[in-house]
């Protein structure tokens, strides 16, 4: 009997092998997730060999805001098989009907976010993950007092200050409470600006005020999304993109003086 599992940080691989009663066993399964901020995606394959017969299972879960799914395909020498599960939780009002994270308590907010121009947002409520302009069925205490639903913000990129006041008195099972999130958020752009040969430019960022050091070190921060930038310093001006980076690094090219 033989037996090997690799684990890496998102990454996860095992093999093993047998040899019982005449037949010789081989089996093996890589496994790999991917996590943003609404939740975590798993996807793998697992394979086995017994004497001539061969079976493969291909799968992947999502847990996120709308509850926890999971989906397998697979084929076991002449069969085939095909399975979808769904654990989570649905609620409705007066005000909407939305999907959540499971709970057995049986209470529950149906919070609406706002929908923030060309930004893509999230953050927890409970505990439960939410994104930006939708509604969604949040699990809630029951029998508990809730003036306001407890937010956290994983975001490195977004400084925000969320609200949800709810005044929620003695959650009864059954219930739905109706609450709006107040979301305020600032784009947060930080680094190093380069030009296409790797040197830093300084200067003053047009759009915003902000210095740029001679380093090429800078820090923005905007109420709105920023795609483009513009330096100038020295006698050049510069456009850099804000969209990809290169780690911490920021391309620039120039722009001509008017």
């Amino acid at each position: 009997y033989f037996n090997m599992t690799m684990q890496l940080e998102k990454t996860q691989a095992s093999f093993s092998a047998a040899r019982s009663g005449g037949q010789t066993q081989l089996s093996g399964d890589y496994r790999k997730d991917f996590q943003d901020g609404f939740g975590t995606t798993t996807v793998g394959i697992t394979g086995s060999r017994v004497n001539a017969e061969y079976g493969v299972n291909v799968y992947g879960t999502r847990s996120g805001t709308r509850g926890d799914a999971s989906l397998n395909l697979g084929r076991n020498g002449s069969s085939t098989n095909l399975d979808f599960n769904y654990r989570g939780m649905v609620a409705a009002n007066k005000d909407g009907v939305a999907f959540g994270r499971y709970s057995g308590g049986g209470s529950a907010m149906l919070l609406s976010t706002p929908k923030i121009d060309g930004v893509k947002y999230g953050f927890n409520v409970e505990g439960n993950p939410v994104a930006g302009n939708s509604t969604y069925a949040v699990p809630v205490n029951t029998y508990n007092d809730l003036p306001f639903a407890r937010v956290m913000s994983t975001s490195e990129k977004l400084d925000m200050n969320v609200e949800v006041p709810v005044n929620i008195v003695r959650a009864h099972p059954g219930q739905v409470y109706s609450a709006k999130a107040k979301v305020d958020i600032n784009m947060i752009y930080s680094g190093f600006l380069k030009d296409a040969a790797g040197q830093p430019i300084s200067g003053k960022v047009e759009e915003t005020g902000d210095a740029v050091h001679r380093n090429g070190l800078f820090s923005i921060v905007s109420k709105t999304m920023l795609s483009n930038i513009t330096v100038a310093g020295n006698g050049h001006r510069y456009t850099c993109s804000l969209k990809d980076a290169d780690g911490n690094d920021f391309r620039c090219t120039p722009k001509n003086i008017e």
